[in-house]
């Protein structure tokens, strides 16, 4: 039996349902509905679905398990819960703007003061202090391109509060991090994707002031970092180290330069053989005026996912010359390089939030665009760009809004997803923008995955539901 065929006839049972009656009102055949309680047929639709529900009276936690059972059949339980992962990415980017807490002074443990070059770790306190202390240290020097490398899971950094020394970091500090991505279908926990919970774990990386660069290689994450193996974690800097066990429990911390310089070979002998997980853009300058245009020109059928609408398509000559800021370098240059990237910017699939058109009939601020850039339009000015958005949607440009759980889409996350190229967007909690290319083939199938299904989902509305709304919008502030 199905999971949803499964859980209906427990219902049917538990609820004491008759089933002719049922049949009868959801428009079924008997024989039709008895395949589906048997798990012999697959439903049609959501609406089948919401029509049981209606039947039988479920309470609205009764009605979300079936109709979640109902996506899993559908979808199959890897494809369902890889989306429902990648929902909980975006929308738990809303939390990269709470301030990452440093550890209590007290709740570390000194390290054991000893000459020997190798002093032993016992326990995970111990481990998380001479971590901190290491990249505490690290943190202070003052020489150009100080190196940090980093051979941990992105779950080990979690637990050791890996970010809290670096928050102070000036941007000359690098770090580089390896990772091991899961090579089969096998996932920790079951039904997750492994490698989109390691892009959510490195997230928090972005948010300090350091030059951070994740690379990724392939394994049996289960194996390679299991209770047979001894000593798979590696922090390490100019001048100490950390080496331990995946479980934090014991390791060994490293002062000397003899024991030091055979792990620095050890881990640059790894970064040869491993590939960067993302490509990033610090420079705003660089990446949307200078990268992107080039990079989705190739893009098809591609998704816009932001919070405010992408006004790409609505910005003309007149407007940019309008309200590109003045003060800009060699201005006329960048006047042309901003038409590109706003002609770049026109996706095939538009999908936006309520309260951001609603922000920025307000303000004229987009989110996705630095506020070093541009000084947010006049009134009239957004009112017409808000025009010309409806007239694309009225010559069949696939544009809607987020509704249910994505209609609290975070402010701070814009997604680009094409079947070969895409990229995030989003601010830390100092207002600073970070652009991260997907490279990794898992990942941008996933977000690619995820964009292009949700048309079929109920989180957002119909192309005319979108229109009254951008109609209701204009009428309300006056355009």
């Amino acid at each position: 039996m199905s999971a949803f065929s499964n859980l209906l006839s427990k219902l049917i049972q538990t609820e004491n349902v008759n089933v002719s009656a049922l049949t009868q009102y959801c428009g079924l055949d008997r024989s039709t509905m008895y395949k589906l309680i048997n798990g012999k047929r697959s439903l049609a639709s959501r609406e089948l679905v919401q029509k049981i529900t209606e039947f039988i009276h479920l309470n609205p936690w009764e009605q979300q398990q079936l109709l979640e059972a109902y996506e899993i059949t559908r979808l199959g339980p890897e494809i369902y819960s890889q989306r429902r992962d990648i929902q909980k990415f975006i929308l738990n980017l809303r939390d990269i703007r709470k301030k990452t807490q440093l550890p209590d002074a007290g709740s570390l443990e000194e390290l054991p003061s000893s000459p020997d070059p190798a002093v032993p770790l016992l326990g995970k306190l111990q481990v998380s202090a001479a971590v901190h202390s290491i990249f505490r240290r690290a943190a202070a020097k003052t020489a150009d391109s100080y190196k940090i490398g980093i051979l941990a899971q992105p779950e080990h950094l979690e637990v050791l509060n890996a970010v809290a020394p670096l928050l102070q970091a000036g941007s000359r500090l690098r770090l580089d991090h390896i990772i091991c991505f899961n090579n089969g279908r096998q996932s920790i926990p079951p039904q997750c994707n492994y490698n989109l919970q390691g892009l959510s774990g490195v997230i928090p990386f972005y948010g300090t002031k350091c030059q951070y660069q994740p690379y990724y290689y392939y394994d049996n994450v289960d194996s390679h970092h299991g209770s047979f193996n001894l000593m798979s974690c590696l922090f390490l800097t100019e001048d100490e180290a950390v080496l331990c066990s995946s479980s934090l429990s014991g390791g060994y911390f490293f002062h000397s330069e003899k024991m030091i310089a055979p792990l620095k070979q050890h881990f640059q002998r790894l970064l040869s053989m491993a590939r960067p997980m993302v490509l990033s853009f610090e420079s705003s300058l660089e990446f949307q005026f200078q990268k992107l245009p080039a990079l989705t020109a190739a893009c098809r059928d591609s998704y816009s996912l932001s919070y405010e609408p992408c006004f790409g398509a609505c910005m003309s000559r007149d407007l940019l010359e309008k309200y590109l800021r003045p003060e800009l370098p060699d201005r006329e240059h960048f006047l042309a390089r901003a038409d590109a990237y706003f002609a770049a910017a026109s996706c095939s699939h538009n999908y936006f939030s309520r309260s951001g058109l609603e922000h920025f009939l307000k303000t004229g601020i987009l989110h996705e665009i630095p506020p070093s850039l541009y000084i947010p339009p006049e009134y009239p000015d957004r009112v017409r760009m808000v025009k010309r958005f409806i007239a694309l949607l009225e010559e069949g440009k696939d544009i809607r809004m987020f509704q249910n759980a994505l209609g609290d889409y975070p402010s701070n996350f814009h997604l680009l997803a094409a079947c070969n190229f895409g990229y995030l967007m989003f601010i830390n909690r100092e207002n600073h923008y970070s652009y991260l290319i997907l490279e990794e083939p898992n990942l941008l199938g996933a977000f690619f995955d995820y964009a292009s299904s949700l048309g079929e989902t109920d989180q957002l509305t119909t192309p005319q539901e979108t229109r009254s709304f951008l109609q209701r919008a204009l009428e309300k502030y006056g355009g």
